[in-house]
């Protein structure tokens, strides 16, 4: 938010020969103390999350079960914020995030009384299930250079990347490995679900056109943002950094929040 001001100088306390160096220095100094009334200060100092991604010590393999002991170790993501909440139960969700020299790993937790997704086909509006959302800056320099990963709970993805990109990119998303599972059952609304997991490998392929270091090497930034859509019954937006919008908008990489690779073991 930017808030403006107004100040009124009154010009006829500034008069004569003297007082024209004084109005001079008077004139830059209010130009000053506006361009500082510009900032919002509700945000300044305010520093986006952080997260240490650590190393796997164990091969990972997406099945939705998640029976790796890296994934009991490596640090929780939790729990996200509802920036445009209305109504209803905040259902709550939690991720852990590690790396190896070729892919990228995400682990999500749902939880989820009414599961629900219609999507079946790839690049379709999984966004309008109950959906899980990893978008992804990998370099800083040029942060409006993201791709979008959109899983529906069912596994089925939409894949974008930003118009930033010369060239058109293959949407064919080739080496990304998805595994899931929930506790209920999708599609019923007459029962209470329990919850529902995705578990996703990102090859760093997937990166090379966009100018950074991919694979990235030890304590590399990344821009990084962690989003949820609800499904039929309950549909909520959730985030792990809130979009500073007043109507739901994840395609803010201004407001993501940051990764830094390490490469300390994650056990």
């Amino acid at each position: 938010m930017i808030r403006r001001y107004t100040i009124r100088i009154d010009m006829c306390l500034i008069k004569g020969g003297i007082m024209r160096k004084f109005k001079e220095t008077f004139v830059c100094l209010v130009l000053c103390i506006l361009f500082i009334m510009a900032f919002d200060y509700e945000s300044a100092g305010q520093e986006n999350a952080t997260y240490i991604v650590k190393r796997t010590t164990e091969k990972i393999y997406p099945d939705g079960n998640f029976s790796e002991r890296d994934w009991k170790e490596a640090m929780l993501i939790e729990p996200f914020v509802f920036p445009w909440y209305e109504e209803g139960t905040q259902d709550q969700t939690s991720v852990r995030i590690l790396w190896d020299d070729e892919y990228l790993y995400f682990l999500f937790h749902c939880k989820d009384e009414h599961i629900s997704a219609h999507h079946y086909q790839r690049n379709s509006g999984t966004c309008l299930d109950d959906c899980a959302e990893i978008f992804i800056s990998p370099n800083l320099e040029k942060p409006l250079w993201y791709a979008n990963y959109e899983i529906n709970c069912l596994g089925t993805w939409l894949l974008g990347f930003n118009r930033g990109f010369k060239e058109p990119r293959d949407k064919e998303p080739d080496g990304l490995v998805i595994g899931r599972s929930h506790v209920g059952t999708i599609n019923n609304e007459e029962d209470v679900d329990s919850n529902w997991i995705l578990e996703i490998a990102i090859p760093f392929d997937h990166f090379s056109g966009f100018g950074g270091q991919s694979p990235p090497r030890d304590e590399d930034v990344w821009g990084l943002n962690l989003n949820r859509c609800g499904g039929d019954i309950n549909s909520q937006y959730s985030q792990w950094e809130p979009s500073k919008t007043p109507k739901p908008n994840f395609h803010r990489p201004q407001d993501f929040g940051k990764i830094i690779f390490s490469s300390t073991l994650v056990r």
